[in-house]
């Protein structure tokens, strides 16, 4: 189990109280294995669109279907899906606020390194906020 994740029944026993950090990692972590499975689909931000991918839309769908525990998105996927996400039962939402340069076709930016969206957009946008 992740150690910053306190147990509901630890949380009974005495705990006085759980920080934010700690509820959202409640939603993401199953608490008897202490894992959880998150899809990414934030591919086509730094490598392109994967063959296969090019409906955007429907192949977050099917990960959807797949209920996992949350999906890794980018801005602009999250902005167009977001009422995907706004029902009982939807995966978390991790979104990619930065990316390494890991392929040879955005080597001609001349960094490594970005920042795509502050964690204020982010927050705007309603993913986790970490």
């Amino acid at each position: 189990m992740h150690a910053s994740l306190v147990h509901r029944s630890e949380f009974l026993k005495g705990e006085d109280h759980l920080t934010g950090y700690q509820i959202r990692l409640g939603r993401l972590f199953n608490p008897a294995s202490g894992r959880s499975f998150v899809t990414a689909i934030d591919h086509a931000l730094t490598i392109g669109v994967p063959e296969g991918n090019e409906d955007a839309l429907g192949t977050l769908q099917t990960v959807i279907d797949g209920k996992p525990d949350a999906v890794l998105l980018s801005p602009g996927l999250l902005n167009l899906a977001a009422d995907k996400f706004a029902i009982q039962g939807a995966p978390q939402i991790l979104m990619r606020c930065d990316f390494i340069i890991n392929h040879d076709f955005l080597a001609p930016l001349g960094a490594t390194y970005r920042q795509i969206a502050t964690a204020e957009y982010a927050a705007r946008l309603g993913p986790m906020r970490w």
